[in-house]
């Protein structure tokens, strides 16, 4: 029998001819152990073969044996994108696999990734990264490529409410309890119809974005001005 170590292939590729390719010189039959369309777990694995010559009488069978390496197969571990409101606590941070093979899913995998970011509550606005590392992730067929993904920091909705009379009067009906942190005078410029009315001062927790909603009597909501801070 002349047989060679076929090439390596990877976690996931049933066996073919391509691997079980063994040889003789007499004319006879082979069983391969194992079989075509197996698929291997990764590492070194032995294949063998029984050849059964068709002459019987002046030939004996005999057997052979090779080995294969089974690479792992590349599973992808991205870290989800996520987003917060400023001064709330970061959601809980999740990630997704894939890249698995022969239907698999993550139950074939072991332990968890380790998922972090810098972000803080009281961190400014803008986008954090949310890093992703092996932590007790593992897996005998899978290797690992780690994504990185990112938080997005935005803005909070400030909304005053206030009642118009028919006179052009009015009065502030409500103003959400804020911790006091920061003066907004940007209010009362960006805003100089309701000066009269908001007259603070207004103190937030920056940054926030302001809502002025406006209330006519029996007309219900029927304005709306944002106000950057």
């Amino acid at each position: 029998i002349t047989w060679t170590n076929p090439t390596a292939i990877t976690y996931g590729t049933p066996l073919s001819a391509t691997q079980l390719n063994a040889t003789a010189d007499v004319p006879g039959a082979f069983v391969h152990t194992p079989a075509a369309g197996t698929v291997l777990p990764a590492g070194n694995q032995t294949l063998s073969v029984t050849f059964t010559p068709t002459d019987t009488v002046t030939y004996a069978s005999t057997t052979a044996g090779v080995t294969l390496a089974v690479n792992q197969a590349v599973a992808i571990v991205t870290a989800d994108n996520l987003s917060r409101a400023y001064g709330t606590a970061n959601p809980i941070l999740t990630y997704s696999v894939t890249g698995f093979v022969n239907g698999e899913t993550a139950a074939v995998l072991s332990g968890a990734p380790l998922l972090d970011t810098l972000a803080t509550p009281t961190s400014p606005l803008g986008t954090y990264p949310i890093t992703v590392t092996a932590g007790t992730l593992g897996s005998t067929n899978y290797s690992f490529i780690f994504v990185n993904g990112i938080l997005i920091i935005t803005s909070t909705d400030y909304t005053v409410t206030v009642t118009m009379s028919g006179s052009g009067g009015g009065r502030v009906d409500s103003v959400p309890p804020l911790p006091r942190r920061r003066l907004l005078p940007a209010l009362q410029f960006q805003a100089p119809a309701l000066r009269n009315f908001l007259r603070g001062p207004f103190y937030i927790w920056q940054p926030l974005r302001i809502v002025i909603r406006t209330l006519f009597p029996g007309a219900g909501p029927v304005r709306e001005a944002a106000c950057a801070d």
